[in-house]
């Protein structure tokens, strides 16, 4: 009876979790960001004593990252990137949004730091053609126009073939609008 009791109990907890995380997700994509980032916070808070947490804790982060930055907190959006650690699946991403978050409040160099991180050899399995447009955006704003060119050159030189196959797909593609979904 007293395992039956733990259980129910960790059942319970778990979905409480669950619930209040997805609340915080369908909060945030119904542009209620106040009511996001409260309940996101509140699911952080939960997680702290539930098992195996530690993709959803990454994920929380990440949401409350993102929320912050749609408000335009920049530096509070950069502070909870820099919570996902490196070995997480979301760590790419986050530098890439994070990079968007410096070039926001113009710390070029933060940036850049990031976007060369994406664009080295280690990551080319990845795929993260928005690096280039962020990286010749702040080239543009530095005035280096010069850099501006290598980095287009550098992104028709890695993604050539990803933009020949994609055009191809569409246009073989555009009576069938299912076949841009996966089943």
């Amino acid at each position: 009876m007293q395992l039956y009791r733990h259980y129910v109990k960790l059942l319970y907890r778990h979905c409480i979790l669950d619930s209040v995380y997805y609340l915080g997700a369908i909060s945030h994509v119904l542009d209620k960001n106040n009511l996001a980032l409260k309940l996101f916070k509140e699911a952080r808070e939960l997680s702290k004593s539930a098992e195996n947490s530690k993709n959803l804790i990454e994920n929380i982060n990440l949401n409350i990252a993102r929320i912050y930055y749609a408000k335009r907190e920049f530096i509070k959006s950069i502070e909870y990137y820099a919570k996902i650690p490196r070995s997480s699946e979301n760590w790419l991403d986050s530098l890439l949004e994070s990079a968007w978050a410096f070039f926001m409040i113009e710390k070029a160099n933060n940036a850049l730091g990031n976007i060369h991180t994406l664009s080295s050899p280690f990551f080319k399995h990845r795929f993260y053609p928005e690096a280039y447009i962020l990286n010749s955006l702040i080239y543009l704003r530095l005035c280096r126009f010069e850099s501006v060119k290598n980095v287009i050159l550098d992104f028709n030189e890695r993604y050539k073939i990803s933009v020949v196959e994609m055009v191809d797909f569409i246009k073989n593609n555009k009576e069938k609008p299912k076949n841009f979904v996966k089943s």
